[in-house]
């Protein structure tokens, strides 16, 4: 009875985890996967039975390296990967492996606990693209502060071509606001290959044209439309 309650404790514990987890046979066929495992790939957990880390790892040769490390007596710790959903869309993910042994040491199977770190790398890459554009920023206010006057043209309008190039962006503005008479004009402008620049044209623009854009950067926000059509006219 004692032996039935620790087995059942065990498969709830399984069936609840918040990662997915995995039993491979040595050759990395899966043996059995949670609940958690078929919701994070997609796949029901009878057909992720007939599959293998083959199936869902993006990155093959490196998974089958890691476990012919683990099955040499190797101690890898914990590391990343990209695996594949059902759907073909890529989830990064922490794997904890470790390959389970006998008694007598002779290799049984791999145990394999998998989370999705999906959010936690996007996080990571807005930080280092955060951290990337701020350097970029810094470089080209040396610039100016280095430069000459009659030069400072040229720096800001690399500066504009940075940061469209850094945001994969098609057109940045420099605008210069009249507060005394609300006004503003576009003083620099970069555009990305076939786009118009409009810079000749947003010249002592009322403030009331162009509400949005006055309250978001009175507020120090940014204005950002992914699509140029989106566009108000005449921007």
């Amino acid at each position: 009875m004692k032996w039935i309650d620790v087995e059942t404790q065990y498969k709830a514990l399984f069936d609840r985890s918040h990662d997915a987890i995995f039993l491979l046979d040595l050759s990395g066929h899966h043996i059995v996967s949670n609940q958690k495992a078929a919701e994070i790939f997609g796949y029901s957990t009878e057909e992720l039975i007939s599959l293998g880390y083959k199936d869902l790892s993006a990155e093959i040769d490196e998974s089958q390296a890691m476990l012919k490390r683990l099955i040499n007596g190797e101690d890898i710790g914990i590391y990343r990967r990209k695996f594949r959903h059902k759907d073909g869309h890529i989830i990064p993910v922490e794997i904890d492996i470790e390959l389970v042994k006998s008694s007598k040491g002779i290799p049984i199977y791999f145990q394999s606990i998998i989370r999705d770190v999906s959010d936690r790398v996007a996080d990571e890459e807005k930080i280092a693209a955060y951290t990337a554009l701020q350097l970029t920023l810094l470089e080209t206010t040396i610039e100016l502060m280095g430069n000459p006057i009659e030069q400072s043209d040229k720096s800001i309008n690399q500066l504009l071509e940075r940061i469209g190039q850094f945001y994969e962006i098609d057109r940045v503005y420099y605008f210069k606001y009249d507060l005394v008479n609300q006004m503003m004009t576009n003083a620099f402008e970069w555009c990305g290959s076939d786009i118009l620049p409009q810079i000749d044209l947003l010249k002592n623009i009322p403030f009331s044209d162009f509400p949005e854009w006055v309250e978001a950067h009175m507020r120090g926000s940014n204005i950002r439309y992914d699509e140029v059509a989106t566009m108000p006219d005449g921007a």
